[in-house]
């Protein structure tokens, strides 16, 4: 199957199988990769490792994590990516899983995912976290904290925070903003003390990020996350 490979230079079944030395029948050849494929067991720690191996990076790496759904067929695919960056326009995923369902993930898919990269490399290489809007829970925002996780979020407007005897939503502190002006805020939810960053874009929204390195300006946590 390697010779296959590296002869056909492709992946696909029926190339690699015209390539194997033997006399039968390409279809048997098809059905030998496809039930050799089928009984494998992928060691996905391994798999993460070999590509970063195969990519230069520093020794703190920027993940990213995200979500990804479409349709194939009438079947519904749901991925949530674990993504490191390899510049300021590319990602290699390393950690995934197919959520079974349709709709946003919750704060245990996400922990566990992260949690699998640690096991692997340790939380020590991790420089930076950056998610949207739809990671956000409670737990998710306490396990990166006291995992010592350095994370940027992006947040949603209308999320409420204590501000005296009653809550207020985010937008409240920095609707304020013009194009291009920027904001930071200090605050401190559940125990955990933040620094929140808006500004607001030349699209006119707002765009506000929250992090745990409360020694970076906001221009530094904005430029960060962008």
């Amino acid at each position: 199957m390697i010779l296959g490979v590296i002869s056909s230079r492709s992946v696909q079944h029926h190339a690699l199988a015209a390539h194997f030395v033997n006399d039968v029948q390409t279809s048997s050849n098809i059905r030998r990769i496809e039930r050799f494929f089928k009984e494998q067991v992928i060691a996905f720690g391994s798999l993460a490792r070999i590509l970063l191996e195969m990519i230069t990076l520093p020794y703190k790496l920027d993940l990213v994590m995200d979500r990804t759904n479409w349709e194939f067929g009438k079947s519904p695919i749901n991925f949530l990516v674990l993504s490191v960056l390899v510049d300021n326009k590319h990602g290699v995923p390393l950690f995934w899983r197919v959520l079974p369902k349709q709709g946003t993930s919750n704060s245990s898919e996400q922990m566990d995912l992260i949690q699998k990269f640690v096991d692997v490399f340790g939380a020590d290489r991790i420089q930076s976290l950056m998610a949207d809007r739809e990671f956000v829970g409670q737990k998710w925002l306490c396990f990166l904290y006291d995992q010592g996780i350095p994370f940027y979020i992006r947040m949603k407007k209308n999320r409420l925070v204590e501000w005296g005897e009653e809550d207020k939503p985010l937008a409240f502190f920095f609707q304020h903003l013009k194009t291009g002006e920027k904001r930071l805020l200090y605050k401190e939810i559940k125990g955990i003390k933040l620094s929140f960053a808006g500004t607001r874009s030349q699209a006119g929204e707002l765009v506000i990020i929250m992090t745990n390195q409360l020694h970076h300006k906001g221009t530094n946590i904005l430029k960060t996350y962008s």
